[in-house]
Order: C-alpha cells, then sequence, then structure tokens
C-alpha cells in the first residue's frame, strides 16, 4: 500500500480516471484475494509502477481499468513494450509473478 500510495502522490495528474491509492490495478493477487499487506505485495505494486513509468503510462495488466484487478488473479500480463528492454523485463516479470514467495 506504501508504494501505490506514493506512486499516486507523484503521479495523480498524469493518470486519467485514478480513484484512489491502492486502487484498481496495483494491487498484488494475495492482497486482492485476503487482503495481507506485506513486502511481497509491495514488490508487485512496485512492478506495476516500475512498468508505468518505462512504458510512459501503460499498465501491464491492460489499460481498461475496471478490467486491471481481474487480469492480475488470472495473471494476464502483457509485458510486450519491454520486448527490446531485456534488462526491464526480467526484473518487471519478476515483480509481478504471481507466487509472491517468487518476488
Amino acid at each position: 500500500m506504501l508504494l501505490t500510495y506514493f506512486f499516486s502522490l507523484i503521479c495523480l495528474d498524469l493518470i486519467e480516471g485514478f480513484d484512489r491509492p491502492g486502487g484498481a490495478g496495483w494491487k498484488a493477487p494475495e492482497q486482492l484475494l485476503d487482503g495481507r499487506k506485506t513486502f511481497k505485495a509491495d514488490l508487485f505494486s512496485l512492478g506495476c509502477v516500475l512498468y508505468f513509468v518505462i512504458t510512459g503510462g501503460s499498465h501491464p495488466f491492460g489499460q481498461v481499468i475496471d478490467q486491471r484487478d481481474k487480469n492480475i488473479l488470472e495473471n494476464k500480463i502483457n509485458l510486450s513494450q519491454l520486448a527490446n528492454m531485456p534488462e526491464a523485463f526480467h526484473l518487471i516479470s519478476l515483480l509481478l509473478h504471481p507466487e509472491p514467495k517468487l518476488r
């Protein structure tokens, strides 16, 4: 939650329709399922933030805000914009791993 709050303070003016810190598309799967707020969940949020910053405003789980949480739970991730950035791709794919222990 700390990362999503920090992110919202910096990028609020960049995101049209951003609803609130910790809003749709920024929480880890385990956080969506049972509300667990852990360091591993923060790593997941960091992965989303890094992808957003590196790609200039895209989200790894889709541009439709209302679909992001569903995509997170189903691990429907799209990192195609990082195809020419192997280091970023590797780091972000690790941060967004659906299994917390593998982040």
